[in-house]
């Protein structure tokens, strides 16, 4: 029997294709002996505690090292393969972190200093108060007793509001033109930025005594006003303050409202450590159906509604714990309670979703019992892209941050608490080319005080 030798070549590489080992030993021409030999000796090692991985003790820097591993293995292709493979390796499909809200998150951190600071003399440091707000018509606004302030950060300019009572609560209408005001005793008014004064009054107290407007809300799209309380009552005003409803959903004084970003929803949480969330889509223009209420047993202030999805709400308690809510499902989506090392007590105090990239900023206070610096403890305003991951960290403020409000563009951030200052931040990196112009002027750091003039150190 003749054969055709011609062809021979052909044969033995497809010889070597389908046959990589013999009938025992395995073919090991696509095996790295240095990597198994690495991976064996890790093997052997002892394994190491596992280190605690609350957002609270996480380090951005290891986000930067991680990265750099990933690159790093990805260029020396060092597959976590099997020490005495048979067969050649699979190409291993990148497993990214899940996500429990959309997000695109940051690659790595790049928030620096505060780029502005704002002294707040005498700013009130009660949970419940809400005295700080951000308009889409570019006023940072905070009410400091019975004056309110308006900066304008592109002039520095100031405008002044005076109250007969001590001011509790203030909110932007959603186009940026009148500012609600609640005052001590249940008083409300609206001020009109064209105008440069009070165009509307009423009183918001409920049918209690004693009774104070502590948060206020516009609705997005209908001529709505929600105030809340110090009795737990919800009122329901037009945007000309006539009265429409009223409901009594908490016992204690109401900390937060706020509104879904399509106007769906309504949201608040009190000092009584319950939140409720009801439907603003009632036939009734002015009233609003009940759908769910919650304990988490402390007093709440921390409420985001996400930007994007719909009816997605996250809810943290001063404890620390955090609740992601679908509320179109009525379903809890996800929970954390970040863990703290022994002797150490962790608070909550508010927190926001971004527009542009869906992050979770949150501010938290960790106090420890053998710090020196005990008594106020350490601040940390925190950047999540899920609950368990810190993609980055803004540092600068001492003692509890109550504040955290976005300018128009949802590219600056603005935090406050109880060390009476207002600082600004860029949240959104800029472009390569603006960063090189910055370096060329000189940098300043403008502290301008509301009621003195502004100065440059």
């Amino acid at each position: 029997m003749k054969r055709n030798r011609n062809n021979w070549p052909q044969v033995l590489s497809h010889l070597h294709k389908t046959r990589n080992s013999d009938r025992f030993i395995p073919h090991r021409g696509n095996m790295n002996t240095d990597l198994s030999y690495y991976h064996l000796k890790q093997a052997n090692k002892e394994p190491e505690l596992p280190e605690i991985s609350s957002i609270l003790y996480q380090q951005t820097e290891e986000l930067n090292m991680e990265n750099y591993r990933t690159i790093l293995s990805e260029a020396l292709e060092m597959h976590d393969a099997r020490i005495l493979p048979i067969f050649k390796p699979k190409d291993q499909k990148k497993k990214g972190r899940e996500e429990i809200w959309p997000s695109f998150p940051r690659s790595k951190p790049s928030i620096r200093s505060s780029i502005a600071i704002l002294d707040l003399p005498h700013l009130k440091e009660h949970f419940y108060l809400n005295l700080i707000d951000w308009s889409s018509s570019d006023y940072v606004t905070a009410s400091l007793n019975r004056t309110v302030y308006l900066y304008y950060p592109r002039t520095h300019g100031t405008i002044k509001i005076e109250l007969e009572h001590p001011g509790m609560a203030v909110k932007w209408s959603p186009d940026g033109t009148r500012l609600a005001i609640g005052e001590k005793f249940g008083h409300l008014k609206v001020w009109d930025l064209k105008q440069k004064k009070i165009i509307r009054y009423n009183m918001a107290a409920c049918f209690l005594r004693n009774c104070s407007v502590t948060a206020i809300e516009w609705h997005p799209t209908k001529d709505l006003i929600f105030t809340g309380c110090t009795n737990g009552a919800i009122k329901v005003f037009s945007s000309k303050l006539i009265w429409e409803h009223i409901f009594t959903p908490h016992s204690k004084q109401i900390v937060t409202l706020t509104v879904s970003y399509d106007g769906r929803y309504l949201a608040s949480s009190s000092m009584d450590g319950t939140f409720a969330v009801f439907s603003t889509e009632s036939k009734v223009i002015c009233e609003c159906e009940y759908l769910l209420k919650v304990s988490l047993k402390n007093p709440i202030r921390a409420m985001a509604w996400h930007p994007w999805k719909s009816g997605l709400l996250c809810v943290g308690s001063l404890t620390g714990s955090m609740n992601l809510w679908d509320i179109s499902r009525l379903k809890l989506v996800a929970k954390s309670n970040p863990g703290t090392k022994q002797g150490d007590h962790h608070f909550l105090f508010n927190m926001t979703f971004n527009k542009l990239t869906g992050e979770l900023v949150t501010s938290h206070l960790i106090q420890t019992t053998d710090d020196l610096d005990a008594e106020w403890g350490h601040t940390q305003i925190n950047v999540l892209s899920s609950f368990d991951r810190v993609v980055d960290r803004m540092r600068g403020h001492v003692g509890s941050v109550l504040y955290l409000k976005w300018n128009p563009d949802c590219t600056q951030l603005a935090t406050a608490g109880v060390d009476e200052t207002l600082q600004l931040w860029n949240f959104i990196p800029k472009k390569e080319q603006q960063q090189k112009q910055e370096k060329k002027s000189k940098s300043a750091r403008v502290v301008s005080s509301f009621g003195n003039s502004i100065t440059i150190r």
